[in-house]
């Protein structure tokens, strides 16, 4: 049975998160771009000590010692974080690394990237899409909310979800560039706010990474 307070938490849980959706496409100019943006959160009040080394230590980490790629690094840092606004970033640079993360100070984690594989590369008009690969970033950034959380001392569930912006831009590519399967036909796709447990979050990651291979009608290698 659904109760008044169940519908008041999620509606409280759609305007937070879609306001730190709002301010991170700005933040980074990724209004009018295509981007995959993940957002976590813990479900219990939190105040993130940002000088905290072990945290920084875990931002640092990324996806893990596993990860290894070209596109978005696995959201590994061989530097230090940034202080911003809201709290910590992976880098300062507003746009030309293709991918961030933040850490804020009410526990509020996001990670986004912007970098896509071409399509018709070589043409006069290229455009991005985006290749099957990128099911490991769902991992990633599951494997880094646990880590990064732990360092922070949070408790309760964790809040999770995921936004493909600007998705109708987003075909699926092959190599060289070919188009295989082509662009949704919605703007803007978003996950379901979901509530796992820490120990959960890796199989979160499994299931958000065969919900993104499902908007191309294919299935994920490693659900």
């Amino acid at each position: 049975m659904v109760t008044a307070e169940r519908v008041a938490l999620d509606e409280e849980l759609e305007r937070a998160f879609d306001r730190k959706r709002t301010n991170f496409l700005e933040d980074y100019d990724l209004k009018a771009k295509p981007a995959l943006i993940w957002q976590a959160r813990p479900s219990n009040p939190l105040k993130v000590d940002i000088s905290s080394e072990k945290l920084r230590e875990a931002m640092r980490g990324g996806g893990g010692p596993t990860t290894d790629d070209g596109w978005w690094r696995g959201f590994k840092m061989s530097w230090h974080p940034s202080l911003v606004f809201d709290g910590l970033a992976s880098t300062m640079d507003s746009g030309s690394a293709g991918w961030v993360s933040e850490i804020h100070i009410d526990g509020h984690l996001l990670a986004g990237l912007w970098t896509f594989p071409e399509s018709a590369p070589g043409s006069t008009n290229p455009v991005a899409g985006i290749a099957d690969f990128y099911v490991n970033a769902f991992r990633d950034f599951t494997y880094l909310a646990g880590k990064v959380f732990e360092a922070a001392g949070a408790s309760g569930v964790v809040h999770l979800t995921a936004t493909m912006h600007q998705a109708d831009k987003l075909a699926l590519v092959a190599n060289p560039g070919r188009v295989v399967v082509s662009a949704p036909k919605r703007r803007t796709l978003r996950w379901p706010i979901s509530a796992v447990s820490p120990t959960e979050l890796p199989r979160a990651g499994s299931e958000m990474a065969a919900q993104f291979m499902r908007v191309y009608g294919r299935k994920a290698s490693n659900p």
